[in-house]
């Protein structure tokens, strides 16, 4: 991408790529903070019904971007905007997914159930990965193939659109949902709960449990983009590895 998106001649385009790729995680607690109340308000098939579109059209547009040589520094800005984007958008949908399905699980399988969302990211990562360096050489993946997962992902969002359309409300949320409806004591205590239930509501009374849970999701968020981005380069730059080796040991550790 540092190649495609900035001047090949310039010896920090790999630095710029990745302060672009960060872009994506800059906006991802405003997807959780925005996503996770029209779930908590509408529901979480709604929430995950949105996030997927707002994923899957930034996605799209990133296929279709034109190159560095074609537009010149409009190329790594459009990329920026739509990294935003795709932040805010697996932001809600990440922690919105986990929500849904430890919603639906046994009271005593909760922790079961909810780690399939963290599984299914890294699952896509290695079947992505694999399948684009077994299908394309370093030149064709550089002129057009590249373009492809993400031209592609459209695909895949008309198929998830359709899966979560079907999908079928928790239970806790249409508990919720009957119980503002129909008790006069719910009623009567919106008010009161209303600033418990905001954001710095939140934030105020559950400081040491969003900062524990902050610290662990950040541990093993670098140790996985250590692997799959950085120590990728790594290898190819000081050529320990051939691009191929290099994939294959990272993708290796990543699981490990």
């Amino acid at each position: 991408m540092s190649k495609i998106f900035f001047p090949a001649d310039s010896d920090r385009a790999l630095l710029w790529t990745y302060l672009v790729f960060a872009f994506g995680f800059f906006s991802r607690p405003l997807g959780g903070i925005v996503l996770g109340y029209i779930g908590d308000k509408f529901g979480r098939r709604t929430s995950l019904i949105i996030s997927i579109v707002m994923m899957s059209i930034p996605t799209f547009l990133i296929g279709l971007l034109p190159t560095y040589s074609s537009i010149g520094i409009l190329a790594p800005i459009f990329l920026a905007m739509i990294r935003l984007f795709q932040g805010i958008a697996i932001g809600g949908d990440f922690s919105g997914s986990m929500v849904y399905l430890v919603e639906h699980a046994p009271p005593q399988k909760r922790g079961f159930f909810g780690c399939w969302s963290d599984f299914g990211s890294p699952l896509g990562v290695l079947l992505g990965s694999s399948l684009l360096n077994s299908c394309f050489t370093p030149a064709d993946f550089e002129i057009y193939g590249w373009r492809l997962p993400f031209l592609f992902g459209i695909v895949v969002a008309l198929f998830g659109v359709y899966l979560r359309y079907e999908m079928e409300e928790t239970e806790s949320f249409a508990g919720k949902r009957t119980v503002g409806k129909n008790s006069l004591a719910a009623q009567s205590n919106k008010t009161k709960t209303k600033g418990a239930n905001s954001f710095l509501g939140i934030l105020k009374q559950h400081t040491k449990t969003i900062a524990y849970a902050v610290s662990i999701n950040a541990y093993g968020g670098i140790i996985f983009y250590m692997l799959l981005t950085y120590l990728h380069n790594y290898f190819k730059i000081t050529e320990i590895a051939t691009a191929k080796q290099a994939f294959w040991f990272t993708t290796l550790l990543m699981y490990v």
